[in-house]
């Protein structure tokens, strides 16, 4: 499971468990593969500002070389570890919308 399963999952948890000491052992039970090491070093790079996650929103779903071209030409321009979320947006007319932090590079071609 990947990161980013397992923090959806944990967002569930809280949002339907209102017994605090039942969500602490859902969430523990969920985390047991990985190392708490782990866990604190990937929170640590976030509060660091060392990582960050790039959301790209797209009309169809991108092939495996396509992600992999957008990833080299994304990480050329940031310092820092990136985690890219790949979203499918159906209401987009085609192209992309890439979002880092505050930044949104719009490029959709509903807007042309």
């Amino acid at each position: 499971m990947n990161t980013k399963d397992i923090t959806a999952q944990i967002i569930q948890i809280y949002k339907n468990e209102k017994d605090e000491l039942l969500r602490l052992l859902k969430i523990f039970d969920l985390t047991k593969e990985i190392k708490i090491t782990e866990i604190i070093d990937i929170y640590n790079s976030i509060q660091s500002g060392n990582i960050d996650i790039v959301i790209i929103k797209s009309a169809v779903d991108l092939e495996k070389g396509q992600k992999k071209e957008l990833e080299e030409k994304i990480n050329k321009q940031f310092n820092k570890e990136l985690i890219f979320d790949y979203q499918l947006m159906k209401n987009l007319k085609g192209g992309l919308e890439i979002k880092v932090n505050d930044t949104l590079l719009n490029l959709d071609l509903s807007w042309y």
